[in-house]
């Protein structure tokens, strides 16, 4: 959908996978962050309009990114160079020699806004709900107790076997 990726394949991008989830993107050098959900969580070809956001907070090193409106994740981007100097900015495909008709975004963008700060996670609501009214978010019982667990999975778990690693990562989540 929108790229700013350099000619060297340096910088960001958001997309559309296969499986009509969207997708973001943020590359330099051999360093890569991808985020990739799943249709069922985060479609965009369900005919209906959605706000994908992509804020850059280079004093954090962070990278968030939304979903009409919600935040849905947050990267920590590191020693990833920012992208700058990148060569133009496409919207709806790039030029890629033979490709460039294959990877058309087969859709309509409404708007596009490019902002020199950080647009806050509560700005990024608003101008969704402006145009769609969300439910207000579950909360949590007050004194209710609550367990968050982070948890990197290398290989999807399946570095100790295709059966026995997923299982065990299981196991793990679940004491």
């Amino acid at each position: 959908i929108l790229s700013n990726t350099s000619a060297d394949g340096n910088g960001c991008e958001l997309g559309v996978q296969e499986n009509g989830a969207w997708y973001w993107e943020m590359k330099s050098g051999v360093k890569t962050h991808r985020y990739r959900p799943t249709p069922a969580r985060q479609s965009v070809r369900d005919q209906r309009w959605h706000q994908l956001t992509y804020c850059l907070d280079a004093e954090k090193k962070e990278a968030s990114l939304y979903y009409d409106g919600s935040q849905v994740a947050i990267y920590n981007i590191g020693d990833l160079a920012l992208p700058v100097n990148t060569d133009s900015l496409y919207a709806g495909g790039r030029p890629q020699g033979d490709l460039a008709a294959w990877n058309t975004f087969n859709g309509a963008l409404d708007e596009v806004a490019i902002y020199k700060s950080v647009v806050s996670a509560a700005s990024i609501r608003e101008s969704f709900r402006r145009y769609f009214p969300v439910k207000a978010l579950p909360t949590l019982p007050a004194g209710k107790l609550l367990t968050v667990m982070n948890y990197n999975i290398w290989h999807g778990g399946n570095e100790t076997g295709k059966d026995v690693g997923p299982a065990r990562i299981v196991d793990i989540i679940r004491q």
